[in-house]
């Protein structure tokens, strides 16, 4: 298992060329994140809000979703440095950027904060658009608390129970 893992996320790698840098589209702004702390400050983290008001790409693992809890089940690997992640794209097209063309598992199109609302035991790092020139890790439990207002009002929008 953890050998398919490792082999998808050097597809990842190695799959993609030089890539251009691309806004999720004209009105959204590239964002610019260092990855290099341990933490991400207030600042950083506002810098995600224009990626999760919107929709975003995910990969669905082989449970896929459960209708009746509202569970999703993401796909995550595992990097070079032993990292676990849940993969994230800004659009279609970054995934398949990112894949060199090849789709991964089940995509799922959802909105950035729904996405957010979903818990994900034992996994603590989000990747937005691995491989390309705006790859970023993120701590997912950062990103839950700094927008805990923008998630509970979407899914209290949507009427989702999250207990």
């Amino acid at each position: 298992m953890k050998k398919s893992l490792l082999l998808l996320t050097s597809i990842f790698v190695i799959s993609c060329g030089e890539n251009k840098k691309e806004p999720l589209n004209k009105d959204i702004p590239e964002i610019e994140v260092s990855t290099a702390k341990e933490e991400t400050s207030e600042n950083d983290l506002e810098k995600f809000r224009v990626i999760f008001e919107n929709k975003i790409v995910v990969l669905l693992n082989k449970k896929g979703t459960n209708p009746k809890t509202n569970d999703v089940n993401f796909q995550s690997y595992i990097d070079e440095k032993n990292v676990e992640f849940i993969p994230m794209f800004t659009s279609k097209d970054k995934v398949l950027e990112s894949t060199g063309g090849v789709v991964l598992g089940n995509q799922m199109v959802l909105d950035g904060f729904l996405f957010l609302s979903q818990k994900n035991p034992g996994i603590k790092v989000l990747r937005i658009n691995p491989s390309l020139s705006d790859d970023t890790y993120v701590n997912i439990d950062e990103l839950q608390k700094y927008f805990a207002k923008e998630i509970a009002q979407k899914t209290k929008e949507l009427k989702i129970n999250l207990e």
